[in-house]
Parts: C-alpha cells; sequence; structure tokens
C-alpha cells in the first residue's frame, strides 16, 4: 500500500521541517490551532 501525501506529518510553516509536536524540532515554531485564535485564549496569554 502506497503511503499518500495526506498520510504524511504536517510541516512547519517556517522552516518546513516535519512536525512531531506542538513545536517543530527545528526552528522552534509553534505550531499553531484553532484554539490559539479565541479570545479566551488570548486573555490568558495577556494576563501572564
Amino acid at each position: 500500500m502506497e503511503q499518500t501525501e495526506a498520510a504524511e506529518r504536517p510541516r512547519c510553516a517556517n522552516c518546513d521541517a516535519k512536525l512531531r509536536g506542538k513545536f517543530c524540532h527545528t526552528c522552534g515554531e509553534k505550531v499553531v490551532d484553532r484554539q490559539d485564535f479565541t479570545l479566551r485564549h488570548f486573555l490568558t496569554e495577556r494576563s501572564l
């Protein structure tokens, strides 16, 4: 069975390395998800 491109790991938007977790292991860029754009997340980050 052939692996398709959709089956591959997502890639970092900054350095194009394959992603393994919440942060890129090559450049340290955070993987952004939908929750990062919520008002609750914004207010939580601002209060730190």
